[in-house]
């Protein structure tokens, strides 16, 4: 195509800076009833490829246009024609066609007039506009990340509510909670505003922090709540709350309720302990503790021989002994000295005799019983021996049922009986815990049934997690889930990132095993950390905003193997930012 003056001078301006929010315009031109891309045109469109890559985050639109030649119809489908061939040029440099805005203008919108050739040239064009995307500042990126996670829902304030965030927040909300700046009820409809922060990711970008003071915390979620009828902010009426549940996987001990402190801009500064502690569904039900459920576990007993069968060894009867016969000499009468001269030689003699005779009649008896057991003994004596021999088979019978016992407890056979009993214990105990804890959960069904049944559900109903943390709240802003995380002031320290540069920075320090992060203070050319415990593995997360272009840098360490750390700074796409801090859990 052979260029008219008009037409080149057209061409050498078709890429031009419009204004200082640094949007390019790149201006292709085509001959008449031709939407194929010229070789100058591909220069240009290759051009525009590298600088919005280079970019990475930017907004590209196709405007398409015709000359006034041929009929309306015609003309719209031309310039359709021509924007999908930039279009589909661009695709194959590698700009997602997901960026570009096409639009087809025809003949509606000239650049220069249709009653000349040379300005008919002109108009048959197909402008593409380049704007970076990036933030100027780091307030402009958390300002965009803050709207983004904005979740906006209209309820009727005369009607129960329960609202179910997409992260599973659930807000029961009372008809009539709501007034105005009057503290008039507002019963109408209201738009009621929801951000969650769980993850440390959404904390981040929200710009918050764990902590009360100087003292730590480890969050288990934050959410930010406001309302809003006719444009006017809306608070809850005096002596309304509403309801908070806060998903949780497992509900953590000492978890209470915070507030968030904000500055003038609204950036939350501190948490402030409310001094309510959560409630679970349970007891926001009412419910009685459930029963406890039959336990096992095995216990083997230390190791004892079974002596319940041992036969008892019959005891040998003992042989009748004979009485030993008196003898006459060993009787004596010893009287005082006084009685015996009285009685004489005669009598005292005539006493031992007697004494002598009633020991031997004795001897007689005891002769007698002797010879009769003498009898009995050689008859016991027999059964004995027959009893005795008995004995000892039983007493083999139970030493080998010994063995066996002290074998099954080597080999483990005794463990496996005594699992089994116990087992057979716990077991019976099941179908009796199982009916009790059945009519339990009815019970809670239909008092879950009766507190939710009275709100009307809205949002995300499938978000609704196993375990809750739950709160009654009477103001709206910024609410924080959270327990202290308590270390000796000896076991902390303070984290230092040095950078000499002017560039505005934040810096976050975000905990890897724990549910907590923190903000740091500029100090000079450093950014400080309150002390923090050592020992702790974390992540030092940098962002910048510089020449519209996002800069990120990450830096793992454990707290105590450094005092002083230096940034290395890289730039980054808004998508690769997202899915890096999208990756703090």
């Amino acid at each position: 195509m052979r260029l008219t003056p008009f037409y080149a001078f057209i061409l050498a301006l078709s890429t031009t800076n419009l204004n200082a929010q640094s949007t390019e315009k790149h201006t292709l031109f085509f001959e008449t009833a031709s939407y194929e891309l010229s070789y100058k045109n591909q220069q240009v469109l290759e051009a525009v490829a590298r600088r919005a890559l280079e970019m990475q985050d930017y907004n590209l639109e196709i405007q398409a246009h015709t000359d006034a030649r041929g009929t309306d119809a015609y003309n719209q489908g031309l310039a359709r024609q021509r924007a999908e061939s930039a279009q589909a040029f661009l695709s194959l440099q590698g700009v997602a066609v997901t960026r570009l805005s096409v639009e087809s203008y025809g003949e509606s919108r000239p650049a220069y007039s249709n009653d000349t050739e040379e300005g008919m040239q002109g108009n048959r064009r197909v402008d593409v506009l380049l704007t970076a995307a990036g933030p100027d500042d780091l307030d402009e990126l958390f300002g965009r990340w803050q709207d983004e996670s904005i979740q906006a829902y209209a309820i009727n304030g005369a009607q129960d509510t329960k609202l179910i965030g997409a992260d599973g927040t659930c807000l029961y909300i009372s008809a009539g909670s709501f007034a105005g700046p009057d503290g008039q009820p507002v019963n109408g409809s209201i738009e009621l505003r929801l951000r969650e922060a769980y993850a440390m990711g959404d904390m981040l970008m929200a710009g918050l922090t764990t902590t009360a003071g100087q003292e730590l915390l480890i969050s288990g979620g934050m959410i930010y709540v406001e309302a809003a009828a006719n444009g006017q902010p809306l608070q809850l009426r005096s002596g309304a709350g509403i309801t908070l549940a806060m998903p949780a996987g497992e509900l953590e001990a000492g978890m209470q309720l915070f507030r968030g402190q904000q500055d003038g801009q609204g950036s939350v500064t501190d948490w402030q302990a409310a001094g309510q502690p959560y409630k679970s569904l349970d007891e926001i039900l009412d419910m009685p503790i459930p029963p406890p459920a039959p336990t096992f576990q095995f216990v083997l007993p230390e190791f004892s021989i079974d002596r319940s069968g041992q036969p008892a060894r019959p005891a040998a009867p003992e042989k009748p002994r004979p009485p030993r016969q008196p003898k006459r000499e060993y009787y004596r009468y010893n009287p005082p000295l006084a009685t015996r001269l009285l009685m004489g030689k005669e009598r005292v003699e005539a006493k031992e005799e007697e004494m002598y005779q009633e020991a031997f009649v004795e001897y007689e008896r005891r002769m007698t019983e002797y010879r009769v057991d003498s009898l009995g003994y050689l008859s016991v004596r027999a059964g004995f021996e027959e009893r005795l021999a008995a004995y000892e088979k039983a007493h083999q019978a139970w030493k080998k049922n010994v063995y066996a016992q002290i074998e099954a407890f080597e080999s483990g056979a005794y463990a496996e009986e005594v699992y089994e009993r116990q087992r057979s214990v716990f077991e019976e105990k099941l179908p009796a815990w199982r009916k009790k804890m059945d009519a339990w959960r009815t019970l809670r069904q239909q008092k879950l049934a009766v507190f939710e049944n009275n709100y009307a559900a809205q949002g995300n109903l499938s978000a609704r997690a196993a375990n809750q943390y739950f709160y009654e709240i009477n103001q709206l802003g910024w609410i924080n889930c959270d327990r202290f995380w308590e270390v000796a002031a000896d076991k902390k320290m303070q984290l230092a990132i040095q950078d000499e540069d002017d560039a505005e920075e934040r810096i976050f320090v975000v905990f890897e095993n724990l549910n907590s992060i923190l903000r740091t203070t500029r100090k000079g050319t450093q950014y400080m950390t309150q002390a923090v415990p050592k020992g702790e593995p974390v992540k030092i997360i940098g962002l910048k905003a510089v020449d519209g272009r996002s800069q990120l840098a990450v830096e793992e360490t454990v707290v105590g193997s450094k005092t002083t750390y230096e940034l290395a700074y890289e730039p980054v796409s808004l998508k690769e930012l997202r899915q890096a801090l999208g990756g703090l859990n």
